[in-house]
């Protein structure tokens, strides 16, 4: 990922050392992917050229929130 703001890329495994996320919840985190470039960690990181550059810019919102699962009725 080349991360906005920041020379060059980082792996994602480093960037999940640095914001101290355990390896245990790594695998649940959203990736968004573009064209076959890492574009955003979402809700932490957003990647160089995925930026938006102003209000009025072509941009999408995508909205993540945890969903309970249903029970099933026997």
């Amino acid at each position: 990922m080349k991360p906005l703001g920041m020379g060059g890329s980082k792996k994602l495994s480093d960037i999940f050392t640095d914001l101290k996320v355990p390896r245990a919840e790594r695998n649940a985190r959203i990736v968004v992917e573009c064209g076959g470039e890492i574009a955003a960690l979402a809700g932490w990181r957003v990647a160089r050229g995925f930026e938006v550059e102003g209000p009025q810019a072509p941009s999408i919102r995508i909205r993540i929130q945890a969903r309970t699962p249903r029970r099933r009725s026997s």
